[in-house]
């Protein structure tokens, strides 16, 4: 079966808030580099954090957008609803990087969350608890 339009949108809205987060931390690097050697913690742990971070998201975009996996979906929303604890530091946030991070990372976020609230339309739940078959999948084709 073809991927559902809802699990497309999910695919864009996902990548655009995983590239945006991406090239705002690029474009600050420089910032979090001095932030971190003045708490004394080795740059090769921040880029090695980060490279777990990216894998970590692309695994959920392939499970979910291109393997169909219920189980992926949901511990991504369970993931995502955990990050809303977040926002209680986007006051620090703000103050520490200023406004433009702040601002880019403000619109990642509401990129991820508008993913996420794409895998509730009705194509996609429906699409991912058939594990992406169309229709039931005749076990007995193969006997």
């Amino acid at each position: 079966m073809m991927r559902p339009q809802s699990i497309i949108r999910f695919e864009q809205f996902y990548v655009a808030s995983i590239v945006l987060g991406l090239l705002n931390t690029a474009i600050n690097f420089s910032r979090f580099s001095g932030q971190m050697s003045t708490t004394g913690v080795p740059m090769t742990f921040m880029l090695v954090a980060m490279a777990i971070g990216l894998l970590i998201n692309v695994l959920f975009l392939f499970f979910i957008a291109r393997r169909a996996s219920n189980i992926a979906r949901w511990i991504f929303v369970a993931i995502s609803a955990l990050g809303l604890v977040g926002l209680l530091s986007w006051p620090k946030i703000l103050a520490t990087y200023g406004p433009a991070y702040f601002a880019v990372s403000v619109l990642a976020t509401l990129l991820n969350y508008t993913a996420v609230a794409f895998l509730f339309r009705r194509d996609a739940v429906r699409w991912l608890r058939s594990k992406g078959q169309d229709g039931p999948v005749n076990t007995t084709i193969f006997e």
